[in-house]
């Protein structure tokens, strides 16, 4: 698959690592070394009615979440739980949640963290 040049967005690459806390626990947190790279991003779900992206409100007005695809080059180092930053972020807002490896590219499907 050929990118296009000018559909090319800079997103960071934030390695998920888990750290001890002081009374023995383990906390997940995202690593502050990123990769940056370029990259397409496109919706995840089909964009042309809300029914057909399940967001039709729930009893209690919830709502499913955010989530979007990136389309990376194949060699791109990313594993699932790696958090995202997408345009400029200081810290990751988004994580991976799933990798599709075709011929010539990564598909990773992120989700907006809480």
């Amino acid at each position: 698959m050929r990118f296009v040049e000018r559909t090319l967005r800079k997103v960071q690459i934030a390695p998920r690592q888990c750290v001890p806390d002081e009374l023995g626990g383990i906390r997940e947190e995202f690593s502050s070394r990123k990769t940056s790279l370029r990259c397409v991003i496109v919706p995840a779900n089909n964009t042309l009615s809300y029914a057909a992206n399940a967001l039709n409100p729930m009893e209690h007005g919830a709502y499913s979440r955010q989530s979007l695809k990136l389309l990376l080059p194949r060699k791109t180092a990313i594993h699932v739980g790696d958090g995202i930053c997408l345009d400029g972020e200081e810290k990751p807002d988004w994580r991976c949640i799933s990798l599709e490896r075709w011929s010539s590219h990564l598909v990773a499907k992120i989700e907006r963290l809480a």
